[in-house]
């Protein structure tokens, strides 16, 4: 089966994080699959004197074929022309895409806007079905987002699918349509990471892009109760990491200051793919305080390995942690947190590492989730062969 890759986003060099997931799964299929990928990199005016740097370092792919080019956002105030114009190199892109590698049998979406958009605009040229996968928490944050193009993508698509069940099902009420589930995969890496005797120590941690919506104060609110709970002594036996940049950072460590936690949060700054598997192999359990997930890869990276997670009700994680793999509290209640921790910390042997990363392999490993794809991409080509 030939697939074709239209994500909203894209990683523009190996550095870059951001859109890792599309990559990664791309990927994945391309073992098993011939799949390409498009994608117009839009840069600023302010970085027009590294126009000629950026295209020479433009990551590279290996299992998949990637056709994809740099231009220059003249319009990055009016997002309408902004749209107009990355549809318009997208459908530039394609038609060279399909001169060198021929029409393929189905597209799948990341996202609806903008690369929806494009889709629907080839859909309407040349007749190929795209499935859609919804990542954005836009849709949630406020419906409105979900304006007419989006309600076009979504009448036009053969499949919708969110992330996890939980934004599955907000989806389904909006739009009054049915969604699916497509997850995230976890890479192996995960899955072979051994944890058995590897640290006795007690480590809380908190791994995200510190902005508003992950919430990471509420974390440091529930550490200072802790302090104030329990022996000095004992609270020093406890350590507590907060991994991650962002805007927040500045606010987060004036706070951790001005209530003398200093000593007891270690802030880790930016981390990498791999210092996150070493530092989530250390801990004990994550924490996660966010306002709104469509899934968290986070989370489900630390049952891949094992370990248990403490997560508010934030639609994604509540797909899939229940007692078995962690515990569920309340959006913006740090005593709750407090009071789960110090749980925790009292029943610290409860959770069973290997059921934990045996149901997680079963629901997000690559395999599953590339079977799952497949399933879906075959009965679509399939039923429009017929």
């Amino acid at each position: 089966m030939h697939i074709l890759i239209l994500p909203s986003w894209y990683p523009i060099n190996e550095n870059e994080i951001h859109g890792i997931f599309f990559r990664e799964q791309a990927n994945a299929l391309g073992k098993v699959h011939e799949v390409g990928l498009i994608y117009p990199y839009f840069i600023s005016l302010n970085n027009i004197f590294k126009f000629s740097e950026i295209k020479s370092n433009l990551i590279a792919e290996e299992q998949i074929y990637f056709e994809t080019d740099v231009y220059i956002n003249f319009y990055p105030k009016i997002k309408k022309l902004f749209l107009k114009n990355w549809i318009s190199k997208g459908m530039r892109l394609f038609e060279r895409y399909i001169f060198k590698k021929g029409m393929p049998d189905i597209i799948h979406v990341h996202s609806m806007i903008p690369a929806g958009m494009l889709a629907l605009k080839i859909k309407e040229k040349y007749g190929i079905p795209f499935v859609l996968t919804e990542h954005s928490s836009r849709y949630f944050l406020d419906e409105k987002n979900i304006d007419k193009n989006c309600h076009k993508i979504i009448k036009e698509a053969s499949y919708l699918s969110a992330v996890s069940g939980s934004y599955a099902d907000y989806l389904q009420k909006k739009t009054h349509n049915n969604w699916g589930i497509i997850p995230n995969f976890i890479h192996e890496n995960f899955f072979n990471e051994n944890i058995e005797n590897k640290n006795k120590e007690i480590v809380f941690s908190s791994i995200s892009f510190l902005n508003k919506n992950k919430n990471t104060i509420m974390f440091l609110k529930a550490i200072r109760e802790i302090k104030d709970r329990i022996r000095e002594s004992e609270f020093k036996q406890i350590k507590f990491v907060i991994a991650g940049d962002g805007p927040e950072l500045v606010n987060l460590k004036r706070y951790a200051s001005e209530n003398f936690l200093e000593d007891s949060v270690d802030f880790k700054g930016h981390v990498s793919r791999s210092e996150v598997l070493k530092l989530l192999s250390l801990s004990t359990a994550l924490v996660l305080c966010s306002q709104f997930e469509t899934f968290s890869v986070i989370c489900a990276e630390a049952h891949a390995i094992g370990k248990p997670v403490i997560s508010t009700k934030c639609s994604g994680p509540e797909y899939f942690i229940n007692s078995n793999n962690g515990f569920l509290i309340n959006k913006n209640d740090y005593n709750e947190l407090a009071d789960c921790i110090l749980k925790f910390i009292q029943n610290r042997f409860l959770f069973d590492v290997k059921e934990i990363k045996r149901n997680c392999r079963d629901q997000f490993s690559e395999e599953a989730v590339i079977k799952l794809i497949t399933e879906i991409f075959h009965n679509i080509v399939d039923s429009d062969e017929s």
